[in-house]
This record gives C-alpha cells, sequence and structure tokens, in this order.
C-alpha cells in the first residue's frame, strides 16, 4: 500500500489536467497543418504563430500545475483558472475554425479549476485564480493586438488594406505609409 501525500491530488482530477494537455498539442498541431494547407501566407503572418505559442504555454501551465510541490499546490487553482479563461476567451475569438475543440479542452481545464478551488476554498485561493485568469486573457489581448498591427511590405510592388485592428496602410516598393483616421 502507497500512502498518498498530504498535498498530492487524486488520479482524476489529474487526468482532469492530462485530458487538455494533449488535446492542446493535438490542436497545435491541426491547426498549423490546416493553415499550411491553404496556400500563400496572410498579411497578419504573425496570428497562426502567436495562437500556436499561446496554445502551447496554456498546455505548459496546465502540465505546471500538476507537479507535486508544496508551492505549486497553492498555486494550482490560479495557474488552471488562467488556462481556462485564456482557452475559453481564444475558443471565442476562433470559434468559426479551432474553437469547438478549444472549449472541449477548456471544459476539461475548467472541471479541474473547480476541484482545484474547492480543495482550498479559501479568499487568497479565489483572488489568485481571478488574477491568473485576468493575467492570461490580457496576455491573449495584447498578442493579438501586436500580430494583428504587423505589417511587412513587399520589397517591390505596390499594395494597400487595413489591419484586422482599422489601421489603413500603403505599401509602394518596401515602404510603409500609414494613416491615421479620426
Amino acid at each position: 500500500m502507497v500512502a498518498a501525500r498530504p498535498y498530492s491530488e487524486g488520479w482524476a482530477t489529474r487526468a482532469l489536467v492530462a485530458v487538455p494537455v494533449a488535446a492542446l498539442v493535438a490542436i497545435v498541431a491541426g491547426y498549423i497543418a490546416i493553415t499550411k494547407r491553404q496556400g500563400p501566407t496572410p498579411t497578419d503572418f504573425l496570428t497562426v504563430p502567436f495562437v500556436s505559442a499561446y496554445l502551447l504555454s496554456m498546455a505548459v501551465i496546465l502540465a505546471t500545475s500538476l507537479i507535486e510541490r508544496r508551492r505549486i499546490k497553492s498555486l494550482r487553482p490560479a495557474l488552471r483558472a488562467a488556462a481556462s479563461a485564456g482557452l475559453v476567451a481564444l475558443g471565442f475569438l476562433a470559434n468559426s475554425s479551432i474553437g469547438p475543440a478549444i472549449f472541449l479542452a477548456a471544459a476539461f481545464a475548467i472541471a479541474a479549476t473547480v476541484v482545484s478551488i474547492m480543495s482550498a476554498l479559501r479568499r487568497a485561493t479565489l483572488i489568485g485564480a481571478a488574477i491568473g485568469a485576468v493575467l492570461s486573457v490580457a496576455w491573449l489581448a495584447f498578442g493579438l493586438e501586436v500580430a494583428w498591427n504587423v505589417i511587412v511590405c513587399p520589397p517591390t510592388g505596390q499594395s494597400s488594406g487595413i489591419t484586422p485592428t482599422g489601421v489603413h496602410y500603403d505599401c509602394s516598393d518596401g515602404y510603409l505609409t500609414i494613416h491615421y483616421t479620426q
């Protein structure tokens, strides 16, 4: 008979975390494969790498929450809440493509978050979980804002367009002109 460590989790909770970790790795692989088949790189060429890195970082955060150390145990609710909130937010944004798969992973992460919070129900636990969730969504918003606003002009030729955030631009033989409107 093996005695459980005083700060260890049950196998069911660990499975609730392991499922989205594996699912997120598979989602990223599928997402990259799908975008590679779609042809030439779009003008917002940083979106796919950012979304892939964000999903993998959510998997790493969830996997980190499985580490059996006293310090990690106190951070589990915050780590899992961060991953859950980030996955739900990204799931809404990617609803027409990989969103449903992200929502499925988020459902398992949310279940693990609830178990973690309920096992250490204190004000500090709830505050930590809320802070983790806000930071994760803020990181997503900041990353997408940067990814959507990077403009690269081709070395030759002319083009113009509007970024997803509404910035108008013109490219002429490698030179970028941004038109700010009020």
